[in-house]
């Protein structure tokens, strides 16, 4: 408002061209942040492109209109500079927003765990035994490790309701979340043995993960995105994200043995050495 007072007491002529000189600026800056936006789109939430378009569109005809008086173009000019440094502030608290902060944060916490098993034989031997093992191991050292980055994985029951991933016959630890995490995140970790079975462990955690119609931890809860992560022997394909109901599950992919030869690769070879003989006869 002080700005926009500013710009209405300026009753002297232009005479150096300063609202030419603006104008250009903001068209310049226009250009910018369109290309911010379309540069990160999948990375920005969801508030701050909303925030991003509408504002486009507001100042867009305004810098684009010669027409009239000089004293209205000027005023069109500083019209829009007034909108951008309020556009401005408003972009910055949206993109320092715990959500997306909680969300980068689970994003860097999965790409750590699948670094550290190729680089830490303890770390790779730990999540081969938790494999072998079975998923309620994985969840728990799941659970563990998403901790390291202030990351509080939870997973839903049958009947929709949050489960901690390391007590799950407790009492859900809202408190030790509260004091302990910047926030919680559902997650749901499969094991697929087979490479052929990963697409069906994914769909089964998006499945369960759906179970979780609406949160009763939405304020210190990640709310636009849920996990779905599915632990192999060798590295798989994984299916794209998929959006429902403005909920996004992430697809992740952990390989506890990365490049080595997964337990059916033995199979697919015979049965390819079968075809090539059944071929050559």
């Amino acid at each position: 408002m002080q700005l926009h007072a500013t710009f209405l007491s300026i009753q002297a002529a232009d005479t150096y061209g300063g609202a030419s000189f603006l104008r250009l600026e903001l068209e310049s800056l226009l250009g910018e942040i369109a290309a911010f936006r379309s540069d990160l789109d999948s990375a920005l939430p969801a508030t701050a492109i909303s925030a991003i378009d509408t504002f486009v569109e507001s100042v867009r005809p305004l810098l684009a209109d010669h027409s009239g008086s000089t004293d209205s173009r000027q005023q069109r000019v500083w019209s829009v500079a007034v909108r951008t440094v309020a556009f401005q502030a408003r972009l910055s608290y949206l993109l320092s927003d715990v959500q997306q902060d909680l969300r980068l944060r689970s994003e860097q916490a999965f790409a750590h765990l699948q670094r550290a098993i190729v680089a830490d034989p303890s770390t790779s031997a730990a999540w081969g035994a938790a494999f072998r093992e079975g998923e309620t191991k994985l969840e728990r050292l799941g659970a563990a490790h998403l901790l390291l980055h202030g990351v509080w994985g939870f997973k839903v029951a049958t009947a929709g309701e949050q489960t901690d991933l390391v007590f799950p016959e407790q009492p859900f630890p809202r408190q030790d979340a509260d004091r302990a995490s910047i926030g919680l995140v559902l997650t749901e970790w499969k094991r697929a043995t087979l490479r052929s079975a990963a697409a069906g462990s994914f769909e089964r955690g998006r499945a369960q993960a759906q179970l979780y119609a609406r949160g009763g931890l939405a304020g210190i809860e990640l709310r636009a995105y849920r996990y779905v992560v599915v632990v192999s022997e060798d590295r798989i394909e994984v299916p794209q994200d998929v959006v429902t109901d403005g909920v996004t599950y992430r697809n992740i992919s952990i390989a506890i043995r990365p490049g080595e030869p997964s337990d059916d690769a033995p199979r697919r070879a015979r049965s390819s050495r079968r075809r090539h003989r059944t071929s050559a006869a």
